[in-house]
C-alpha cells in the first residue's frame, strides 16, 4: 500500500512538472468562467423579462405586492405551459437565478451545467495523454 502512493506521487510530481496539471486546471477554470458568464447573461434575460412584464402589469394598475399575493398556477398540457401569474413567475426566477450566482451556490451550479458534458471528455483526453507517457 506504501509503495503505490509513493508511486501515486511521483506520477502526479512529473504531470506537475510537465505542466499537465496546471494545464488542466487551467482548461477547467476557463469552463467555469464561460459557464458563469452564461448564468449571468441569462439572469439578465430573466430580469429584462420581469422588467417588461412589470411595464404591462403596471399599465393595467397592478403592482408588485398585490401581484406576489395572488395564487400562481402553472398548468402544463403537452409541450405548452399556461401560466395565470406571469410577473410572480418572472419574479421567482429572477431570484432564482440571482440565488444561483451567489457564491456558495457557483460551485454546484457550475459542476451541474458543465460536468454532464464537459469533464468526462476532458478527463478521457487527459487520462489518455498522460498513461502515454
Amino acid at each position: 500500500m506504501k509503495n503505490m502512493w509513493g508511486s501515486v506521487r511521483m506520477q502526479l510530481f512529473y504531470q506537475w512538472k510537465a505542466k499537465y496539471v496546471i494545464t488542466l486546471l487551467l482548461f477547467l477554470v476557463v469552463l467555469c468562467g464561460f459557464s458563469s458568464y452564461a448564468q449571468y447573461s441569462s439572469m439578465h434575460q430573466k430580469e429584462a423579462r420581469f422588467d417588461d412584464t412589470m411595464e404591462m402589469y403596471e399599465k393595467d394598475g397592478i403592482t408588485l405586492k398585490q401581484a406576489l399575493s395572488e395564487d400562481l398556477e402553472i398548468i402544463k398540457d403537452g409541450n405548452s405551459e399556461e401560466i395565470s401569474n406571469i410577473l410572480k413567475y418572472d419574479y421567482y426566477r429572477v431570484i432564482a437565478a440571482k440565488v444561483a450566482l451567489n457564491p456558495l451556490n457557483a460551485p454546484n451550479q457550475i459542476f451541474t451545467s458543465v460536468a454532464i458534458l464537459f469533464l468526462p471528455i476532458i478527463f478521457g483526453i487527459y487520462s489518455s495523454h498522460v498513461a502515454f507517457f
